[in-house]
């Protein structure tokens, strides 16, 4: 069995990617799915749990309870609207077998946007390395650590983030080195 992988999505351009990244994902599981009957291989569908897990979701129209397919993801950015965009658009409109989503993580990143100010770090790299890069470690340490604890294996990281300009590259910077010093084995 495959080792699962915990995606960290920093700064505007970070989550964008990994939004498109986990819809393409989707899509083409849900594809495979549709396709069973054609007796094509599915190696996407047969290994979609390295990132996705399967989570309950509310009672369906048909009074039982269904499951949703939740990305194995963290989202972080010092702009509220980034994140709280990136979460709206995940598959409500998609066909069933291609709806997912992901994790709440509006609350434990509230305290930092309150720490920090609910901006952007103003496409400066320094910036987002030593004060958003400080304020969001923790933060992003705890919120690895919870999405980890749903994994059977933990294989390894998949960092979406921009390489210039601040939240990406800055705060994605600081972050990757805390999750090495944290995670040695899977990083």
């Amino acid at each position: 069995m495959p080792g699962q992988l915990v995606t960290v999505q920093v700064g505007q351009c970070g989550n964008q990617l990994g939004f498109d990244f986990f819809a393409a994902l989707a899509r083409e599981s849900g594809r495979e799915v549709e396709d069973e009957s054609a007796l094509r291989p599915q190696p996407l569908h047969q290994h979609i749990s390295t990132l996705f897990r399967e989570t309950p979701r509310s009672r369906g129209r048909d009074g039982g309870r269904s499951c949703c397919s939740t990305a194995r993801a963290v989202l972080l950015d010092a702009e509220p609207r980034v994140i709280a965009n990136v979460a709206a658009r995940a598959a409500p409109s998609a066909p069933l077998s291609q709806q997912w989503q992901y994790t709440d993580t509006a609350e434990e990143l509230q305290r930092v946007w309150k720490s920090v100010g609910a901006s952007g770090s103003a496409n400066n790299w320094a910036f987002g390395y030593y004060r958003q890069g400080e304020a969001l470690g923790a933060c992003a340490l705890e919120m690895v650590r919870k999405e980890a604890e749903h994994c059977d294996r933990l294989s390894g990281f998949l960092f979406f983030q921009s390489l210039s300009g601040g939240t990406g590259s800055g705060a994605g910077s600081r972050i990757s080195e805390l999750l090495r010093d944290e995670y040695p084995c899977s990083f």
